[in-house]
């Protein structure tokens, strides 16, 4: 888990420093619009506090940080690591808290590559509207420096706002000297709007975590996710046990979308089940369980090449509870266009080490028999 909390702070990094260049290098006179300036370190920044606040009060809220390790890019080796991290509010409060970490990772990219521009060129700060002026704008621009008001020379004022509008036509009649000004204003912003909050909110999601583990560990059987410092490390996850049947009263949730002659071929192995469901990241899901259903066995087919999923996760301890009796079963398929194929030894590990994780006693049931040894 520490590889993926430097990957994460790493691409936050580079990422902040690339977009703070592209918009910091200006036009081909080096001059910077403000405007934009004000978007990167004052309304971005903000939405997106806004936005992390907002998941943390989710029930399944996964975060940017969550978003990105979700993609198809990142390595065997790191999606088996997501594996280890408790389904529900363990593996939410440790992606609350790497989105943290990656957005101020961005931030002092953004800071870094703000100074290093500042120390090697000569930048312009000038702004243009069509249907703004000095007078408008100028009410927005003290209102977001009060924070800063002990510092006289990062205030805006009139003078040298109205000298900062550039026309497309015009003559510039400003040195850079004059113009350049505005750096001490953005340095400010960025500081205050950006770089402390985060700061601020890594604390926190670093402190709810630990709580949440601190909590955990009086569960009995709960498996916990320690923290040193600023990285986190797993224990090792077990392998849930393997199943070859299902009860005959069952119900079947389709989690990727599997095609008609294939459910086809499961019938037969399996049986009919009580009911069907749809389900899955790219659907939404149909009417939940009745209490019926919920006292039955729950089998869900997954695509056995594709790696587990915290969005899965979650829609399994909503879909089985962990205080329920019924079984769990989860399904993974392979198939061509001839029909089923024995799953692969590598992914059929990965899948009951997910289940593993999952309380409630889930098993991995096999279609047919895997293509290597499953020990």
């Amino acid at each position: 888990m520490r590889q993926i909390s430097t990957l994460l702070s790493v691409a936050g990094l580079l990422a902040g420093f690339v977009v703070a260049i592209s918009v910091l290098s200006g036009d081909e006179q080096g001059r910077v619009n403000l405007l934009y300036l004000l978007l990167l370190f004052v309304f971005l920044p903000a939405g997106g506090l806004l936005l992390s606040v907002v998941y943390l009060f989710r029930q399944s809220g996964r975060g940017l940080a969550g978003w990105i390790l979700e993609l198809p890019l990142w390595p065997v080796g790191v999606r088996r690591e997501m594996l280890a991290l408790q389904p529900g509010y363990e593996r939410k409060y440790w992606l609350f808290y790497e989105t943290q970490l990656l957005a101020l990772a961005f931030a002092l990219g953004g800071l870094l590559a703000f100074l290093i521009l500042l120390a090697g060129t000569d930048i312009s700060f000038v702004w243009r509207s069509t249907l703004l002026n000095a007078t408008d704008l100028l009410p927005l621009l003290q209102i977001l420096a009060l924070p800063w008001r002990f510092w006289t020379d990062a205030q805006p004022d009139l003078a040298l706002l109205q000298q900062s509008q550039d026309f497309r036509l015009a003559e510039p009649q400003f040195t850079a000297a004059r113009l350049g000004q505005w750096w001490k204003y953005a340095i400010a912003a960025q500081i205050t709007y950006t770089l402390l909050p985060r700061a601020l909110l890594a604390l926190v999601a670093h402190s709810l975590f630990q709580r949440r583990n601190a909590a955990a560990q009086k569960r009995p059987g709960h498996r916990v996710l320690h923290v040193d410092a600023m990285n986190i490390v797993p224990m090792q996850g077990k392998l849930a046990p393997l199943a070859g049947s299902v009860p005959e009263d069952y119900v079947m949730i389709d989690w990727a979308n599997i095609p008609p002659t294939i459910k086809a071929a499961l019938e037969k192995r399996f049986g009919q089940p009580g009911s069907f469901l749809q389900a899955g990241p790219l659907t939404e899901p149909e009417a939940r369980l009745s209490n019926r259903a919920r006292d039955v066995a729950v089998v869900v087919m997954v695509k056995a090449w594709e790696p587990p999923m915290g969005e899965l996760g979650d829609y399994l301890l909503k879909v089985k509870p962990a205080s329920s009796d019924a079984p769990g079963l989860l399904l993974p398929l392979d198939w061509d266009g001839e029909g089923l194929r024995p799953v692969k030894d590598v992914n059929l590990r990965e899948w009951r080490r997910f289940c593993g994780t999952l309380p409630g006693g889930w098993s991995v049931l096999q279609a047919q028999g895997n293509a290597g040894a499953a020990a």
